[in-house]
């Protein structure tokens, strides 16, 4: 992890809720970036969407705002090692939005640059809007969507 010397200030400045949001966005990517380490995609995000559902928040009148998942996300990124790309983050979104009772579509696309070089890019939308991994509209088109739905 990456810390300067008033992190640690910082964190525990926080309310105790946010310490604990940021805490599961840390795991959440580790685990995640494990996982692309170790299995195959598709059995990831198979375990990711049982997971999510498996330690679904069950006092959802108390859920975080969807912003604030995305907050702890980007926090988290920025400390975690080797997660700040597109698809690591996007997965730990997902995971965590539906967890917190969410609807969160993770999507998968493919785009040929200017040079003629495939790119790939993933991002996840929920209520209507790209909440991680934003990119120019329309520039990527899908190759793979997966949606879960919130309660």
């Amino acid at each position: 992890m990456i810390w300067s010397d008033s992190a640690p200030r910082k964190f525990f400045s926080l309310p105790v809720r946010d310490r604990l949001l940021l805490a599961e966005a840390v795991f959440a990517l580790a685990a995640v970036r494990l996982g692309l380490a170790l299995v195959r995609f598709q059995r990831l995000l198979t375990s990711v969407e049982k997971a999510s559902v498996h330690f679904r928040e069950r006092q959802l009148d108390e859920r975080p705002p969807a912003s604030r998942i995305v907050w702890a996300l980007d926090a988290a990124s920025r400390r975690v090692p080797l997660v700040n790309s597109c698809l690591p983050r996007a997965l730990a979104a997902r995971f965590l939005l539906v967890r917190w009772g969410y609807p969160a579509e993770l999507s998968i696309g493919v785009a040929k640059n200017n040079d003629g070089k495939l790119e790939a890019h993933a991002w996840v939308e929920t209520l209507g809007r790209v909440v991680i991994g934003e990119s120019p509209p329309g520039y990527f088109s899908p190759l793979a969507v997966s949606k879960a739905a919130g309660k």
